[in-house]
């Protein structure tokens, strides 16, 4: 079993490991008010310790809705150490911002054909797909599918990924 510590502790590692760029993409994402995490010149380890005392603290965002950001922004080999099941159970109405911000982000920060950016499509698409809001989703599959052609190629796993949702959401449309 998982003990919150070492949850908290594979946080902080994850967190002091992030290249600054997705260090920043976080802050972002989590709307960090400018005067609470030191600037990029500041070491990393000051830094996470600064973000992780205002997301704990009364104004902050609170540890659930950074993990769930930031598993959307940091491709992560394997989530569960630090995404638990009940983050997994986060209401709708409070994932899709979370999606649409991410999205943004990396369009802003990566570049409108950053395979990163198909996969933000891909995942809002997905939310929308499980609520049955297929024709808001069919859209955003298809651009995560010509982005990721055109940057990963025909053949590469998360194209095809992303050439299956689609197909799957237009056999049950």
């Amino acid at each position: 079993m998982v003990t919150p510590q070492r949850d908290r502790s594979a946080l902080i590692k994850l967190l002091n490991d992030l290249p600054s760029q997705q260090l920043d993409m976080l802050l972002i994402a989590v709307d960090v008010p400018n005067t609470v995490v030191q600037p990029l010149t500041a070491p990393q380890g000051d830094r996470v310790s600064a973000l992780l005392r205002w997301v704990e603290g009364s104004t902050g965002c609170g540890l659930q809705v950074l993990q769930q950001v930031l598993a959307e922004i940091v491709p992560l080999p394997n989530n569960d150490e630090i995404v638990t099941a009940e983050l997994c159970n986060i209401p709708y109405s409070e994932a899709e911002p979370l999606y649409q911000t991410a999205l943004s982000l990396r369009q802003r920060l990566l570049g409108q054909e950053h395979p990163d950016v198909a996969t933000s499509y891909n995942n809002l698409a997905a939310l929308y797909d499980s609520q049955g809001r297929y024709s808001e989703a069919e859209p955003l599959y298809q651009k995560a599918l010509e982005i990721a052609k055109r940057s990963l190629g025909v053949n590469h796993p998360n194209t095809i990924t992303f050439r299956e949702n689609l197909q799957l959401l237009r056999e049950r449309g």
